[in-house]
């Protein structure tokens, strides 16, 4: 089976996104992600080098842009803790009618 890289290093970009946080330095995400691609998506610019001894990594501007529109390519939706669903995208569909809850 192939693996397509690209979607892949979109997808940990979406997720990274999805558990960012800011702090004075920027928009930052935890880096528990596989090494591999996050290294890929440092040398692509998106995110700062994963490779230090900090436990999150810092969006780029280029990264920023890059994570918007493979968020909303992904259209990501569930449901947190107490049922309540949450979107990327803003708005989930009804499970009943063949879509991601």
């Amino acid at each position: 089976m192939d693996i397509n890289q690209e979607k892949v290093e979109q997808t940990v970009l979406a997720l990274l996104y999805l558990t960012s946080f800011k702090d004075k330095f920027g928009l930052r995400a935890w880096k528990g992600h596989d090494w591999e691609v996050m290294n890929f998506l440092h040398e692509k610019g998106y995110i700062s080098n994963p490779a230090t001894k900090a436990k999150s990594v810092a969006f780029t501007d280029e990264g920023a842009q890059q994570r918007d529109s493979g968020v909303a390519a992904h259209s990501v939706c569930c449901k947190d803790r107490f049922g309540a669903q949450i979107s990327s995208t803003g708005s989930c569909r009804d499970s009943n009618n063949d879509s991601r809850t």
